[in-house]
């Protein structure tokens, strides 16, 4: 078994990585899980991370998650920008709701995007 340790401001959050096909991560309190079903070579896995109020996307996690995450929730937070997107390049779905997105925003190529929400953020689309 390996273990990850994630920081987020003085929370701490242990991952066990208990063998290569399974991994589960939850802390309801920080709004944080992660769940790879298969092997980590595979890409299917989910990211949420909410509720952090966070300006940008921490950098902990684009290298950590960026190439097996294909499904990413970044809501509740107050992301001005998304510089580090572009490292998740499997994503499939976004869901970027209730932050501080303007209309000036610019999206990174994501080939396997098929789902995007951005509802109740600063922009008129």
């Amino acid at each position: 078994m390996r273990r990850v340790t994630l920081l987020r401001q003085s929370i701490q959050i242990d991952i066990e990585l208990m063998d290569s096909t399974r991994a589960v991560v939850r802390r309801s309190s920080s709004h944080l899980w992660f769940e790879q079903i298969s092997s980590f070579k595979d890409v299917i896995g989910q990211l949420c991370y909410t509720s952090q109020r966070c300006h940008k996307i921490p950098e902990a996690l684009v290298k950590l998650y960026g190439s097996r995450v294909h499904s990413l929730d970044l809501s509740y937070n107050e992301l001005v920008s998304l510089k580090g997107l572009e490292r998740f390049s499997f994503l499939r779905e976004l869901v970027l709701d209730n932050n501080h997105l303007a209309d000036s925003i610019v999206f990174p190529y994501l080939p396997h995007l098929h789902t995007l929400s951005l509802n109740k953020n600063q922009n008129t689309i």
